[in-house]
């Protein structure tokens, strides 16, 4: 059973559309990577999977069921999403801000269950150093931690992600994506937007393209000898080191 399954899908905000005639499938148990240039359909994508868009053509399947019917509560559960803008304004405690990723169980107040379950993934993540601080008061790095953390403490099968190494620096980007990589091993499914595909080949198990309103895979090559990448960026080099290979691009 797949993660998703997308047939025909279309979507249009107002008469633009952004995504057209999509049909693809994203396997369960993998870190799957949307590539593609700002602007390019992949945060739409996203918010299609996470049940935030309403109105496309065609069908969208996840794990066997037709999104439409999916219960609200129920869905929430089973599918987290982090989107690319967070901005908080009050000084909410660390332990405040992950209880809100239980509000699919609460009915009133949160019971001994969700603050278990909160100081479970303070464990996990191993932010116990974060606990006694303010979020507002956080690095960058730090709060995106906090935010995967609120995304996990529901215990969903699949993680969205839209862009979640943006304005990051190098060593918080790969901390990030290193935390994604071991929940995969754990058994959550990821779908992240990334737009370096650097960080998408050293970091993803599966990589599609997004570029003019389709999303495509590429069965023949690998990711960075795809003619689909030079769609994307047209002028590069690659550099290969063992079984690494990276790409840079050509300026002149």
């Amino acid at each position: 059973m797949s993660a998703f399954n997308l047939q025909n899908v279309s979507y249009s905000y107002s008469q633009q559309k952004v995504i057209d005639n999509v049909t693809i499938d994203i396997a369960q148990g993998k870190f799957t990577v949307l590539l593609g240039r700002n602007g390019s359909g992949k945060s739409t994508l996203l918010r299609l999977c996470a049940k935030l868009l309403s109105g496309y053509s065609g069908s969208m399947q996840c794990l066997g069921k037709e999104l439409s019917q999916w219960n609200n509560k129920e869905f929430t559960r089973t599918v987290s999403y982090l989107g690319q803008h967070h901005r908080p304004v009050f000084p909410f405690s660390i332990e405040d801000v992950i209880l809100t990723g239980r509000a699919g169980f609460v009915n009133f107040l949160p019971s001994e269950k969700d603050h278990n379950a909160v100081d479970e993934i303070i464990h996990d993540l191993d932010l116990n150093s974060l606990r006694n601080r303010v979020y507002t008061e956080l690095s960058g790095g730090e709060q995106q931690l906090i935010l995967i953390a609120r995304s996990l403490v529901s215990k969903p099968s699949i993680l969205l992600l839209d862009e979640p190494t943006n304005h990051l620096d190098f060593t918080n980007q790969a901390r990030i994506l290193t935390l994604a990589k071991s929940l995969v091993v754990k058994g959550i499914t990821i779908i992240s937007a990334l737009h370096d595909p650097n960080m998408a080949f050293l970091f993803g198990d599966d990589i599609l393209f997004v570029h003019e309103k389709i999303v495509v895979r590429d069965g023949e090559h690998t990711p960075w000898e795809s003619p689909l990448l030079k769609k994307i960026i047209p002028s590069f080099e690659v550099l290969s080191d063992g079984n690494k290979s990276f790409i840079i691009p050509n300026l002149v």
